[in-house]
C-alpha cells in the first residue's frame, strides 16, 4: 500500500512538473520569437 501511494504521488508530481515545464517552455519560445523578430528588423 505504502509503495502504491508513493508511486501515485510521484506520478502526480511529475504531471504538475510537466505542466510547469510546458508553460515555461511556451513562454520561452514566445520570448525567443520576439527576440528573433527584433533581430530581423535590425
Amino acid at each position: 500500500m505504502a509503495e502504491r501511494k508513493r508511486v501515485r504521488r510521484n506520478t502526480l508530481e511529475r504531471r504538475c512538473l510537466s505542466k510547469i515545464y510546458k508553460r515555461l517552455f511556451v513562454n520561452l519560445s514566445k520570448d525567443v520569437f520576439k527576440m528573433l523578430e527584433k533581430i530581423k528588423k535590425i
